[in-house]
């Protein structure tokens, strides 16, 4: 669940959640804090997915044109 299969989209911004959801699972729970920090990681999760579309999609468009 958590390997690369292949260099695929969804390979990558499965890279990017699930070590990301264990790790603030893990934050969570130890340091016992609820004052907004599922709400802040799961942007900064979001927003980083935004990021690997954002490059993956149209570099290797361009790429295969040139």
């Amino acid at each position: 669940m958590v390997a690369p299969v292949n260099e695929s989209c969804r390979e990558y911004l499965k890279l990017l959640f699930f070590p990301y959801l264990i790790w603030s699972a893990a934050e969570y729970f130890i340091l016992n804090r609820a004052d907004g920090v599922l709400f802040s990681k799961s942007v900064a999760s979001l927003i980083g997915m935004i990021t690997i579309l954002a490059f993956f999609i149209p570099i290797p468009a361009y790429l295969a044109k040139a």
